[in-house]
């Protein structure tokens, strides 16, 4: 994970030439990111202790692979990345992130674990951050694993970083070496959706939008209106009519709108609704699978509520066939908050 950063990268994708499609080889790229301190200073979350070094000083071609390692001369911090890319992309296609390695070099005052992760951009700036992987340096062998992502609406390229990550309490210089056989990008064909999807295109899947037919006062039955997670919801007309969600610290901070039952495998969805009051936010979509499990996944980018109304929003591609309901949530980081939600839309976005 990389921590509180929400990463914008301002990296020109224009002029990438188009996928081949037996992929693309990061070990051999050569193309890595620069220090942040060549962009400018707002577009790095400067609350966070995560340092991002050069490509360069961290990958090493040594024959036919590649080794990772945080350099002996790197500041000590808890989380450590180097960046790979631009890679040009297409919009809502899938992609298969296929990777190995053969050998660790863990050592007593190097705990911690590699992580994968991928910045989408478009037009150069970032519109969407993933984990897509991690693993621990005690392993000797990591066979050939792939990992699907698919890239979200209007993306034209992706950044991959390789990053390792530090317990508190353990120094990182340097850290462990991880040695690469293969580090590769495969087209695997757009997001198709399905056939039960197809009814619900251009339809908003939640039960209740914008509030406007509930009377005003507390909301008696939200799990009828598909609401949960709130303790005291409230109509109340603040501009428009809207729902009211206070949060002291023994609630949830997980208030989540849900859908009914409905398949949305292989499609994009994106969760929005506007928000104002007092309080930090940021928007989650959740899967429920069949045997009763879930799934949750953050934006990383955490907004100060303020009296004027904002627009959130978070995009995901669904890929597990075991889905069975999606939910949109509106997290609460902070201990407390007093906030408004109106215009509450989960859509398919297909492309």
């Amino acid at each position: 994970m990389i921590g509180k950063a929400a990463l914008v990268l301002l990296i020109a994708a224009a002029g990438h030439a188009a996928e081949p499609a037996e992929g693309v080889d990061f070990l051999t790229f050569g193309q890595g990111m620069a220090l942040p301190s060549e962009h400018p200073p707002a577009n790095i979350d400067t609350t966070t202790t995560d340092e991002f070094i050069p490509y360069a000083s961290a990958l090493s071609r040594e024959g036919m692979f590649s080794t990772f390692q945080i350099p002996p001369n790197s500041p000590a911090a808890k989380f450590k990345y180097a960046g790979i890319g631009p890679v040009a992309v297409k919009p809502l296609h899938r992609y298969l992130l296929r990777f190995s390695a053969i050998k660790y070099y863990p050592s007593a005052e190097a705990a911690g674990e590699l992580i994968l992760s991928a910045t989408y951009l478009k037009g150069g700036k970032q519109i969407l951050f993933n984990n897509l992987y991690s693993f621990r340096p005690q392993l000797n062998i990591l066979p050939t694993v792939e990992v699907e992502l698919c890239t979200p609406p209007g993306a034209d390229a992706i950044v991959l970083w390789i990053g390792w990550v530090n317990h508190p309490s353990q120094i990182l210089a340097p850290s462990p070496k991880v040695i690469f056989t293969e580090l590769r990008l495969v087209p695997n064909g757009r997001l198709t959706g399905n056939p039960e999807a197809a009814a619900s295109l251009n339809k908003n899947l939640l039960a209740v939008s914008d509030f406007e037919d509930l009377p005003l006062g507390p909301l008696a039955d939200p799990k009828a209106h598909r609401i949960f997670n709130i303790r005291t919801p409230e109509i109340v007309q603040a501009d428009t009519r809207c729902l009211r969600i206070t949060k002291s610290t023994a609630e949830s901070p997980f208030p989540y709108f849900s859908t009914n039952p409905v398949s949305l495998l292989n499609c994009g969805v994106e969760f929005s609704c506007k928000v104002k009051g007092k309080g930090t936010v940021h928007p989650m979509l959740w899967w429920w699978l069949k045997n009763g499990s879930w799934f949750h996944y953050a934006d990383q980018q955490i907004v100060e509520l303020t009296d004027e109304w904002q627009t959130i929003r978070i995009w995901l591609p669904c890929l597990n066939p075991a889905q069975v309901y999606a939910a949109g949530s509106v997290a609460i980081n902070s201990q407390e908050a007093d906030l408004y939600v109106d215009d509450v839309s989960l859509r398919i976005i297909q492309p």
